[in-house]
């Protein structure tokens, strides 16, 4: 399950103003408005529209991942720097990168390199003129049609390679938002209440991948235990997991890859909250049968919060009888 295209459920992004946009600008924003009103018109939920269709509309650049329209968008913020109109998710990387609320777009990486860096560029330009672009994945009835979605650039990370896009479904002008990736974190909170508790174990849950930005910004794309440093291959770890109410403090995860994660999860290993080092079951399996190659978390830039690596050992503690 992803997010609702065009759902009177969904809430807006936020509120537009336009008192300090330049004219250029605020034509290019009635064009994308004109563009999702036809789209509406004609798809009233956004749903299995053929990709014929958006070209036509300029909104898709058929199976180009990113698209920016250069004849349009071209010199609105700076000589020859474009704007990206929409990107085309295709759900090829992990499940976890789309939800109701954000979606975690990995940069381009082809041959092209020149291309790449001017998609790169102009989506982070999208996010300087504040202004929503068009979200667009393969439908789910049928592969060969296209669902569509708003959205705002919020944020990248370059050692990541990826961009945070917050998901909406009514047209907005701009949107006014906390800045959800500054640096200064608020007190930390190890647990939270949340909706629908039951249906925690979902792996789409609305703020997954806003966590996962959040932990590989924190602690860098590189598995916490092992010398794995494949963005595909790398995870967001709860240390006190959703299901307990954890919190998706950034603090409150590490990045694991997939495998570390499993094992992490089936508590064959955890941290000693005090010195940090990896610790196993007294009756194993140990750092080399699990490919750890860390003796401790002291390498990290960043560390965990203390209170959730307390609660993490001690519920290990609790799990494996000691």
């Amino acid at each position: 399950m992803g997010a609702t295209p065009c759902s009177t459920k969904t809430p807006c992004l936020g509120k537009g103003d336009l008192t300090n946009m330049n004219p250029d600008l605020i034509r290019e924003l009635e064009r994308r408005r004109s563009m999702f009103n036809k789209i509406v018109q004609a798809y009233p939920t956004c749903r299995n529209i053929p990709p014929s269709f958006l070209r036509s509309l300029r909104v898709s650049g058929g199976q180009q991942g990113i698209y920016f329209d250069k004849a349009s968008t071209s010199g609105i913020l700076a000589v020859n720097e474009s704007i990206t109109v929409s990107i085309l998710h295709t759900g090829h990387h992990c499940p976890d990168d789309f939800s109701d609320s954000y979606l975690l777009y990995h940069y381009p990486d082809t041959r092209r390199r020149g291309l790449d860096e001017a998609e790169i560029r102009a989506t982070k330009n999208a996010y300087n003129a504040n202004i929503p672009i068009f979200v667009i994945t393969y439908s789910q009835e049928n592969p060969e049609l296209r669902d569509v979605f708003l959205g705002f650039v919020e944020g990248w990370d370059d050692a990541s390679k990826v961009f945070l896009i917050s998901i909406g479904s009514h047209w907005i002008d701009s949107r006014e938002t906390p800045d959800l990736l500054s640096e200064e974190l608020p007190p930390f909170q190890l647990t939270t209440q949340r909706q629908g508790q039951e249906s925690t174990f979902s792996r789409n849950r609305n703020d997954q991948p806003l966590f996962r930005f959040r932990v590989f910004q924190r602690y860098g794309p590189k598995c916490a235990v092992c010398s794995v440093d494949r963005i595909e291959m790398l995870q967001a770890a709860h240390l006190r997991p959703v299901s307990r109410y954890g919190s998706d403090d950034p603090r409150n995860g590490l990045v694991l890859c997939a495998n570390h994660h499993l094992a992490f999860d089936a508590n064959l290993f955890t941290f000693d909250d005090s010195s940090l080092k990896v610790v196993y079951r007294p009756q194993g399996p140990y750092a080399n049968d699990l490919q750890i190659t860390v003796s401790s978390l002291k390498w990290l830039p960043k560390r965990p919060h203390q209170k959730a690596l307390a609660w993490r050992y001690r519920y290990w503690k609790r799990m494996v009888g000691l």
